[in-house]
């Protein structure tokens, strides 16, 4: 089973986070700009851990798979990161500023 970190703490946890779950996929992270509200956030949904930066969450090794819910001007460095650290990568749209 995938265990997945989320990269932002609005549509992330709000939509994401109950789909991921009702298809019998594992949250078991979660990050976000404002690390108190992330903290909140994950608590009240029941995710071990967040990480106050997003450079953490995908070094976390008991992440398999980083699904990127963050302001598009971050998402190509986000990527980047995630599959440099050897992570499957799931990205909302758009993945870049420009084609």
């Amino acid at each position: 089973m995938a265990r997945i970190g989320i990269i932002g703490t609005g549509w992330g946890a709000n939509v994401q986070v109950p789909a991921f779950r009702h298809v019998g996929l594992e949250v078991v992270a979660l990050s976000g700009h404002n690390p108190e509200k992330t903290a909140d956030r994950a608590a009240a949904l029941g995710i071990p851990h967040a990480p106050a930066r997003w450079r953490d969450l995908v070094t976390l090794p008991e992440v398999d798979l980083v699904s990127i819910v963050a302001p598009p001007g971050e998402h190509l460095e986000m990527v980047r990161a995630a599959l440099s650290a050897g992570k499957h990568v799931l990205c909302e749209k758009p993945t870049a500023l420009s084609a």
